[in-house]
C-alpha cells in the first residue's frame, strides 16, 4: 500500500484526459491509481491535512477522482443487471418524446374530463360571474319623474291596436286574450277563461267579431249561447267582466304621488309606483321599463292580485281569429 509520509511528489492525472501537469484530473475514470489504493490515498491525505489550512490540490483531485470512479462503477453494475432489450427497442427507450406527442397523449386521456370541466366553467361564468360584472348584466333603469312615467304608460296603451297575452289573478283565475281595436271604436276579441279549481265554473271561451259574442264550452267546443257584443273599448266588453288587459294601463288617479323607484324584478328593469287601485284601496304597480306597461299589481296584505305572463304587442290578427270556428284549430 503506498505511503505519503515522506512523499512530496505532485499527484497528477495521466495523459488520457486533461493536459499533462494540469491541476484538474480526468473525470472519465483515467486516474492512474486503482480504486482501493485511491481510497487509501484520500485517507492519508486527510490524515496529514491540517484542519486550519486550506485543502491541498492533490487532496481535492483525489477526492473528485474517487467520487467519479465509484459513480461509474455503480452505473456499470446497474446496466449489467438490467434486462437486455432488442436494438430497436433499446433505441426507442433512449428516444425523448416530442412535446406534441406528450400533449396528444395527455389530451387523449383527459379529453372527456377536460371538456366537462370547461363546460361547467362556462356555465358558472355566464350564470354567476358575468351578471355581477359592471355592464355584464341587467341594471335598473334610469330615474324618471312620476308624471313622465304616467304619460309614457298612457301613450303605450294608446298605441296598442292588437295584442295577445296571458294574465292571472291572485285568487286563481287564468286568462288568455287576443284583442283587436277597430277604427270605428269597436272591439274584436277571443278570450279563454279558466276559473280556480274550487269554483263550480267550467273553462270557457268568449269570442266576439265586434257585433256578436259567443260563449263556447272549452271542453266540448260547443257554443253555449250568443249575445250582442257590447260596443265600446276594453272596459265595456261585457257587464262586470272587464278585460284583464285593462290592468296594463295605470288608473287615472296615478298622476299625483311619490316618485317611481327604479328596480330589477327577476332581471327585468322596472319601476315601482305606489298609488291607488280603481276601488280606492292602496296598491303597488310594477311597470316594465321597456314597454312602459304594467306587468304586476300588489295589494298590501294580499300580495300579488294581478300579473301578466306572455305578451305580444301589435301582432297580426286576421278577422278569422275572432270567429267560433277558429277554436277548432286550437
Amino acid at each position: 500500500m503506498p505511503s505519503l509520509e515522506n512523499d512530496n511528489r505532485q499527484v497528477t492525472p495521466d495523459a488520457g484526459g486533461g493536459a499533462p501537469g494540469s491541476p484538474e484530473p480526468n473525470y472519465n475514470g483515467a486516474w492512474p491509481v486503482p480504486e482501493p489504493e485511491l481510497a487509501e490515498v484520500v485517507q492519508q491525505l486527510m490524515r496529514y491535512q491540517p484542519r486550519v489550512e486550506p485543502a491541498r490540490p492533490e487532496f481535492e483531485q483525489a477526492q473528485r477522482a474517487l467520487f467519479v470512479r465509484r459513480a461509474e462503477t455503480r452505473l456499470a453494475d446497474d446496466r449489467s443487471a438490467a434486462p437486455q432489450a432488442s436494438p430497436r427497442r433499446a433505441g426507442a427507450l433512449h428516444e425523448r418524446p416530442s412535446p406534441h406527442t406528450v400533449l396528444r397523449a395527455t389530451l387523449g386521456r383527459w379529453s372527456l374530463p377536460l371538456a366537462a370541466g370547461a363546460a361547467l366553467a362556462i356555465v358558472v361564468l355566464v350564470a354567476f360571474v358575468l351578471p355581477r360584472l359592471p355592464g355584464g348584466g341587467p341594471t335598473p333603469p334610469p330615474p324618471i319623474d312620476r308624471a313622465d312615467l304616467v304619460a309614457k304608460n298612457a301613450q303605450a296603451w294608446a298605441d296598442l291596436q292588437t295584442l295577445s297575452g296571458a294574465f292571472s289573478t291572485g285568487d286563481g283565475w287564468y286568462y288568455e286574450e287576443w284583442i283587436s281595436r277597430q277604427a270605428d271604436g269597436g272591439l274584436r276579441y277571443k278570450r279563454f277563461i279558466r276559473p280556480p279549481d274550487r269554483t263550480p265554473n267550467r273553462p270557457q271561451w268568449n269570442v266576439s267579431d265586434g257585433r256578436t259574442e259567443w260563449v263556447v264550452d272549452a271542453a266540448t267546443r260547443q257554443v253555449r249561447f250568443s249575445r250582442p257584443a257590447v260596443p265600446g273599448d276594453f272596459t265595456a266588453v261585457a257587464p262586470n267582466d272587464a278585460m284583464q288587459c285593462t290592468a296594463l294601463a295605470l288608473p287615472p288617479t296615478m298622476v299625483a304621488g311619490t316618485a317611481p323607484i327604479p328596480v330589477l324584478v327577476n332581471d327585468r328593469p322596472a319601476y315601482r309606483l305606489d298609488g291607488t287601485l280603481p276601488d280606492g284601496s292602496p296598491g303597488t304597480f310594477w311597470i316594465d321599463a321597456r314597454d312602459y306597461l304594467v306587468f304586476r299589481i300588489d295589494r298590501p296584505g294580499r300580495g300579488t292580485v294581478w300579473e301578466r305572463g306572455k305578451l305580444d304587442l301589435n301582432p297580426p290578427l286576421p278577422a278569422e281569429v275572432f270567429r267560433p270556428n277558429s277554436l277548432t284549430n286550437l
